[in-house]
């Protein structure tokens, strides 16, 4: 019999999948059974030190297929060089941390964008900043290299490669694209060349940029002109 197995390690949770491919050989024992059916789609905890063993002693309990119990085996090992598995769980324990961090931060440049949007690019820098913190995290601390070997169907040895996928690839473009949102926001901020308002449209001062110590400020309405204090909401009609 051939199957796919597959293992997608995440920073809390391990997820296996064994699928059924084909049928290279029958098997005149089992005749009736269908092998067809056989998918398994297995998720084990890493979030505390025992968990592992915890899921491995589960798995020999429910009796589940050899190549599932030995990922499980490889990841609860922690002896010596054996220990990928604290390597995993330490990797995405920190990794989770830096990513909560910089959800809470984008949360906050939302309502910065709304209610103080002079804060907003120093907000996304700081969210772009902790995505890429927690990559680098993850990419120090989780396993170089991992291989589990299997025994193919003809007696060759299959090698089952771990390595970073999708999201590993898009946390870093997303902490790239903020970072370089704030830092061409903090850049034209400075160069006072845009402006903005707040939601509820009661900003005191006319442009994003360094506040003005003295001076007044002009508005012209129907050919009358006000003027006031730029420390002041209170507008002044200008007689002529």
């Amino acid at each position: 019999m051939r199957a796919v197995i597959g293992v997608h390690i995440g920073v809390q949770k391990i997820n296996v999948t064994l699928k059924f491919e084909e049928m290279v050989f029958s098997d005149p024992l089992a005749p009736h059974i269908d092998m067809a059916k056989l998918h398994y789609n297995e998720q084990f905890a890493i979030t505390d030190v025992s968990s592992m063993s915890r899921a491995l002693k589960s798995a020999y309990k429910h009796g589940l297929p050899y190549p599932i119990l030995s990922v499980l085996e490889y990841l609860s090992l922690n002896q010596d060089a054996f220990d990928w598995g604290k390597h995993y769980r330490t990797a995405g324990h920190y990794t989770h941390a830096a990513m909560c961090f910089a959800l809470s931060v984008w949360c906050l440049s939302l309502a910065l964008l709304l209610f103080l949007p002079h804060s907003y690019g120093m907000a996304m820098l700081i969210c772009g900043a902790a995505c890429l913190i927690g990559n680098l995290i993850y990419l120090l601390l989780s396993p170089c290299e991992l291989q589990v070997a299997f025994t193919g169907v003809y007696g060759e040895r299959v090698n089952l490669d771990v390595s970073f996928q999708t999201i590993f690839y898009l946390v870093f473009a997303v902490g790239v694209l903020a970072i370089s949102k704030g830092l061409l926001l903090i850049l034209l901020q400075a160069l006072n060349i845009y402006s903005l308002s707040t939601f509820l449209d009661s900003t005191l001062d006319s442009t994003v940029g360094p506040k003005s110590s003295g001076g007044y400020a002009t508005l012209q309405v129907a050919g009358v002109q006000f003027k006031r204090q730029k420390r002041s909401l209170k507008w002044f009609r200008v007689e002529k």
